[in-house]
Parts: structure tokens; sequence; C-alpha cells
């Protein structure tokens, strides 16, 4: 990606798509507000955490595979569905972080917000300031976050038609961060493949 046009056509795209994956959601997943229901609410009853699993079987259903038009789109260098390994890691994850001296009380839609994930490698450099202001802009609708940490380096936008629906993750990278956020993603991946082993050796 070369300049902010390109960007503003990609995002065109990925909300269209996004919004009519989610109106065909509608039809048989379960509704209901993502940001009342907590991250224990998933461990205390199965419909809340089947659903998510249901989710990602719908995103990888080819019947409904609209998301993989944008795989071709030159511009976006990945597009994938979350996988369910990485699902149950970050549940558990997110069920051990304490909101006020209480753990488990992070809201469902702050943990299961990349779903389906999507990336944009700029070959310009994206400053995250001129960014969310863009975004600010001509997406006031979108979430547009400073997601960088240690050797990541990242800006991370969110598409989320309300609370009902399953958000989706957009990241930008700079072209000369792609290096040390590949290996930022491969450290997390053995994190969660360690733990899964560790859980699996334990049933």
């Amino acid at each position: 990606m070369d300049n902010l046009q390109e960007l503003e056509k990609v995002i065109e795209d990925i909300d269209k798509t996004y919004k009519d994956i989610c109106f065909k959601w509608n039809a048989i997943g379960k509704i209901y507000n993502q940001s009342k229901v907590l991250v224990k609410d998933v461990f205390n009853s199965i419909e809340y955490f089947q659903d998510v699993l249901n989710y990602v079987e719908f995103l990888n259903n080819k019947t409904y595979a609209d998301w993989m038009k944008l795989s071709e789109n030159n511009s976006i260098n990945r597009t994938r569905v979350k996988q369910i390994n990485s699902i149950y890691y970050k549940t558990v994850k997110y069920a051990q972080k304490k909101v006020n001296g209480e753990v488990g009380t992070i809201p469902m839609n702050k943990c299961f917000n990349d779903l389906f994930g999507l990336r944009v490698i700029s070959n310009y450099e994206l400053k995250y300031e001129a960014v969310a202001l863009f975004i600010k802009e001509k997406f006031p609708n979108l979430k547009c976050i400073d997601s960088s940490k240690g050797e990541y380096k990242a800006i991370h936008i969110y598409f989320k038609l309300d609370n009902m629906h399953y958000q989706w993750e957009l990241q930008l990278w700079n072209k000369d961060d792609a290096t040390n956020n590949y290996e930022s993603h491969k450290k997390h991946k053995q994190e969660y493949t360690k733990w899964e082993k560790l859980f699996n050796t334990r049933r």
C-alpha cells in the first residue's frame, strides 16, 4: 500500500463485507449484548463460547466466505480466521486479568475482537496520529488504537456494527517494522501452543 487513498478503499471494502457478514450472521447466530457479557460468564455458560465457535465455523464455511474476496485485494497482505487453540488461550488469559481487583470482568467484546483479522503492510511510514485523524474524519464509526508494545509496532482498526456483533481487526504495519512484528507474532504463537500442550497433558 502506498498512500492513504489506497487505505481508504481497503477500509471501504472491508466495512462493506463486514456488514454483509453481520446481516447473514443475524439469521443463525445468538444475538446478545457482548459489552454486558463478561469473560467469566463465558466459563459459566457454554452457550456463549459455543456461539464464538459457531461464528468461526460460519466464517470458515465456503458457503458464506464473502470475506475470501478480500484476500484478492492486492493491498491486503493477509486475511485469517482465528484458530480454535488461539481462542481458548486468549479466553483463559483474559479470564485471569483483573479489572478493579476482580478477575474475569473484561467484557466479551474486548476479548473476542479479532476472530477475523486482516493485515496491511504500508510501503510508506504510517504515523498513528495521522491515521487516527484520518479514521476520525473518514470513518467515525471505526475504532483506531496504537497497539505498539515492545518490539511489536502496529496500528489496529476495529470494525464493529454494534455491541451485538463480533468485531473484525485490521492491522496496519509499516514495512520497516514487518520483520520484528513477524517475530513478535511467532513468539505469541509459541506461547499458546506451549500452553495447549501443557493443557492437553493435564487432562
